[in-house]
């Protein structure tokens, strides 16, 4: 629940935990806090405004094909402009059997017809590896 999120994350910041980014190099006591968005955008807003309210900000990846969500939607637009008004980054979450490079151009084709392009900058990329150990 949304509540049970906000006490541990309060537990880990009274334990002397601070948060980082990815482009930092992760010291002892700090923590990278980060979200794969796969189903809800509207509950990772929820979960943003939490952080936000603790002073963190995190990572959320977003999928630029999915099911479930269109991240050329309108109000997924404002969800995610929002997280970054908080202070949070916006990445994208692609996977090793992706051509990245298509999916950049086929992204582009996408938010050129559907948005008249805004200009979106993204710093972070998470690329899960079905080679990797642990879980993804």
């Amino acid at each position: 629940t949304y509540a049970w999120y906000e006490r541990f994350l309060t537990e880990l910041l009274e334990s002397g935990y601070t948060d980082a980014d990815y482009a930092d190099t992760l010291e002892p006591g700090e923590m990278i806090v980060r979200h794969d968005i796969d189903f809800a955008p509207r509950k990772a807003l929820e979960m943003g405004r939490i952080e936000a309210g603790l002073g963190i900000e995190a990572t959320y990846f977003v999928l630029l094909t999915c099911p479930l969500y269109n991240v050329f939607y309108k109000p997924v637009r404002s969800a995610l402009r929002e997280l970054q008004s908080m202070g949070h980054t916006i990445g994208f979450e692609v996977f090793d059997r992706v051509d990245v490079d298509e999916l950049a151009r086929d992204a582009a084709r996408q938010a050129v017809t559907k948005l008249s392009a805004r200009p979106a900058p993204v710093r972070t990329i998470s690329a899960p590896s079905s080679r990797a150990s642990g879980s993804t």
